[in-house]
């Protein structure tokens, strides 16, 4: 079955975090879509429903290098089956409701 998996960047910054940004060539780097499938995708055979698609995407991402002291984070914000995907807002309006950490 293939699921989309919508999952964003966040950066530790001290004791907090910032949601990492895009560079000002227009890279949207708030949140990004992947779609999962879970019949040839080695790390996501087995999965059966969406929380372990989602379990297995953060631990893959956020374990692959220093376990929890990795500056970079990946959070999965929404994971569905693809066949009911319907992308609601574009991208770059996501972020609107996101409270950012300065430096």
């Amino acid at each position: 079955m293939k699921y989309r998996v919508t999952a964003m960047s966040i950066r530790r910054v001290g004791k907090g975090y910032k949601v990492n940004q895009g560079e000002n060539d227009g890279t949207n780097l708030f949140d990004r879509d992947e779609v999962i499938d879970t019949l040839t995708n080695k790390l996501f055979i087995g999965c059966s429903n969406a929380h372990q698609i989602e379990d297995r995407y953060e631990a893959f991402w956020n374990r692959l290098n220093k376990g929890y002291t990795n500056e970079q984070i990946v959070k999965v914000l929404n994971v569905v089956p693809e066949s009911e995907y319907v992308n609601e807002l574009p991208s770059s309006t996501r972020i609107e409701n996101l409270s950012l950490i300065e430096d």
